[in-house]
């Protein structure tokens, strides 16, 4: 979409972090003032070795976008602040996000507690490309366990693709389609 482009450029952020942004913005004036995290993957290969790239495999990395309902920063603030945390996050790449949750939730008194629905999925063509070319991304679906909603952003040239993925039994779906609207 060439308004978030062109905006996220102005910030000098990635426009993922502007639609992340919104994402949360959206989510904390339904979340009751209670605040949450959203957790967002990256496929981003670390480049420990010159092959890094041709090696097939899982290098999923997490990181954790804490938000606060009672914040009262300007939206561009807000998506200022979103791309300096996690700019810190994905500094730290090589602490697993993965190994860090499974450390936590191994210690006395945590197990079963730590819980992170929410999630922010971003499909763009920077992931997309580096993709051999005899495949490319279609319709995509997630049914991840303990999710309970994933926004999926992709990008198709001059389209911006939206998709939530909403647990029904979490969500009434009233409420899906007033807050999808909204974002």
């Amino acid at each position: 979409c060439p308004i978030i482009i062109r905006y996220a450029e102005s910030l000098i952020v990635p426009p993922s972090v502007v639609l992340l942004t919104a994402y949360a913005k959206v989510l904390s004036a339904w979340s009751d003032g209670q605040a949450f995290s959203i957790v967002i993957p990256s496929w981003q290969h670390l480049p420990v070795h010159p092959d890094i790239n041709h090696i097939v495999g899982d290098f999923t990395r997490l990181a954790w976008l804490p938000v606060n309902p009672q914040q009262t920063l300007s939206f561009t603030e807000h998506v200022l602040a979103v791309h300096a945390e996690l700019q810190r996050d994905f500094a730290e790449a090589p602490a697993s996000g993965l190994s860090v949750l499974r450390k936590q939730a191994l210690k006395p008194g945590q197990r079963g507690s730590l819980k992170f629905p929410i999630v922010f999925t971003d499909l763009v063509p920077e992931h997309e490309s580096k993709l051999p070319a005899e495949f490319s991304l279609t319709k995509t679906l997630s049914r991840t366990a303990h999710v309970d909603i994933d926004n999926i952003s992709t990008d198709h040239g001059d389209t911006l693709g939206l998709h939530w993925d909403v647990a029904e039994a979490v969500y009434a779906v009233a409420d899906v389609e007033l807050m999808f609207k909204e974002y």
